[in-house]
């Protein structure tokens, strides 16, 4: 908010006009920075406190910390701006949401750590995972059951910074993708393979670059482009992983972000050559017996060979067999 005059300035095709109010907040925000800091530094050895909240705009929390002097600090602050579905949910939903996110966004400070976890939402303080059919939730939950917590209710009068946070959250918004290949949560790849791929391409007049990623243009979607060769590594391992799903889900999953040269044919392929598919799942449709060439017999009518064909339509009856 302080800097949203100077923000204003930033805009594409924006008259930089330096106006009263830049003026007065860039003062401000030289005050700022020449002030004692209101953050402090991460102590691994300290407990960790965080406050979250919701509200139909975001979700928003801050890490505290007890210093030395026994002044509970804050540590790192949080916000994110919902999507259009979770707009909809209900206030547990997106309350709950807001300890997710906060926990995920802070997972490598809290993992293996006790964490409280302070929320104004009164329910989630006997939030019992066992004690709800609510898919989302359950997928929530679970999520953060692998961590080491406690939920303490917090009255919202006492919660102004999580409550200032989600009321005035970023501009990004992450969108809810089932079982979608997306490249930040994949567990397959990381951008440093990607990069590392990439040098191998041989571009042609189709591609851009963004995020040091190179992206192929294919009917006004971008792609991440990547060879041949890694393109079928990585639906062996997304083919596995996912509990060796079929060609239509697997070409869904990656298709969604990647592109590489014979993609489909690969997919295909992989899932129809799959041990593991052949001898588990049932299989719709006629089957043909190999062909196998027979042996010699040592006496009359030992090996008898029979094949037949029928149905002839342009024949007089359509009933003809040939033997």
């Amino acid at each position: 908010i302080l800097l949203d005059p100077l923000h204003y300035l930033l805009r594409k095709n924006q008259e930089f006009i330096w106006s009263e109010k830049c003026n007065s907040s860039f003062e401000k925000l030289k005050k700022y920075l020449c002030s004692a800091p209101v953050l402090t530094i991460f102590n691994p050895e300290a407990p960790i406190h965080i406050f979250t909240d919701a509200c139909i705009e975001g979700v928003g929390a801050t890490m505290k910390q007890v210093q030395e002097n026994g002044v509970l600090k804050p540590v790192f602050y949080f916000s994110r701006k919902l999507n259009k579905i979770q707009k909809t949910k209900k206030a547990i939903y997106i309350e709950c949401l807001a300890i997710k996110e906060a926990i995920l966004y802070w997972q490598y400070y809290v993992y293996g750590k006790k964490i409280t976890i302070f929320t104004d939402h009164k329910p989630l303080g006997n939030f019992n995972i066992r004690n709800t059919n609510d898919k989302e939730l359950l997928k929530i939950m679970n999520y953060i059951s692998q961590f080491d917590f406690d939920i303490v209710y917090n009255p919202g009068k006492t919660n102004l910074g999580a409550d200032c946070l989600s009321r005035n959250p970023v501009l990004e918004s992450t969108e809810e993708k089932d079982e979608q290949f997306v490249i930040k949560t994949t567990n397959f790849l990381t951008i440093e393979d990607i990069k590392e791929n990439q040098k191998f391409l041989t571009l042609d007049n189709k591609f851009e670059i963004k995020n040091d990623l190179v992206y192929k243009n294919l009917n006004k979607t971008n792609k991440i482009w990547i060879t041949e060769e890694f393109g079928i590594s990585l639906i062996k391992k997304v083919h596995k992983n996912k509990g060796h799903i079929g060609t239509k889900q697997l070409t869904l999953m990656i298709g969604h972000t990647f592109y590489f040269k014979n993609m489909y044919k690969h997919i295909r392929l992989i899932c129809q050559s799959c041990d593991t598919c052949i001898k588990n799942k049932t299989r719709i449709g006629c089957f043909r017996a190999p062909l196998s060439q027979l042996g010699p017999a040592k006496e009359p009518f030992e090996i008898i060979s029979l094949d037949s064909i029928g149905g002839f339509k342009n024949g007089k009856s359509t009933k003809n067999t040939c033997i």
